[in-house]
């Protein structure tokens, strides 16, 4: 991955990321260069699938997905992409499936087909808008309504049997 210091503030730069084609504009840069960048980030578009996205990133609003495109962009997590040898006191034994054994399963199991859904006798649902690594509750009102930019947590918790236990569910909508 590149890295950051390679964006200068005078400068606009189209990055080409394969499904997505970014124009970043510097602070300092100049209308005539910002107009060019976008028509080459356009031009590289039309090239490439209909579900290529063009995005303009100006420097200090850049997006998360723009930012990860680099190896250190402030406000990122350092994620390291290298592999590295993982050692274990765990002793691994190697188990042999047959196909056989699997097919002979699949046939000897008895469908559900007639049985009933269970039906929660209590439900609740929370969603969350992800905001600078924190999470923060959106109204009611707003449930169902995801934007493109942002990452969302869905927490649904039901109850099949009153006073029962409850059962959790956990979604994730991430933007990009």
């Amino acid at each position: 991955l590149p890295k950051k210091e390679i964006l200068d503030t005078n400068g606009v730069y189209v990055v080409d990321c394969g499904t997505e084609v970014f124009c970043w504009i510097g602070k300092l840069s100049r209308a005539r260069p910002r107009r060019h960048g976008m028509r080459i980030a356009l031009g590289l578009a039309s090239e490439k699938p209909k579900t290529a996205v063009v995005m303009r990133a100006l420097e200090f609003g850049e997006v998360n997905i723009f930012k990860e495109k680099f190896a250190n962009f402030p406000g990122m997590l350092p994620i390291s992409t290298t592999k590295t040898e993982i050692k274990s006191n765990v002793a691994v034994a190697k188990i042999e499936h047959k196909v056989e054994v699997f097919v002979e399963k699949m046939l000897n199991t008895t469908p559900h087909v007639n049985e009933p859904l269970p039906v929660p006798v209590d439900s609740r649902m929370t969603i969350w808008r992800v905001e600078e690594y924190e999470k923060v509750q959106i109204a009611q009102n707003m449930y169902g309504q995801f934007f493109t930019m942002d990452s969302y947590i869905i927490h649904y918790a039901y109850n099949i049997v009153e006073g029962g236990k409850d059962n959790h569910i956990i979604f994730y909508y991430l933007g990009r």
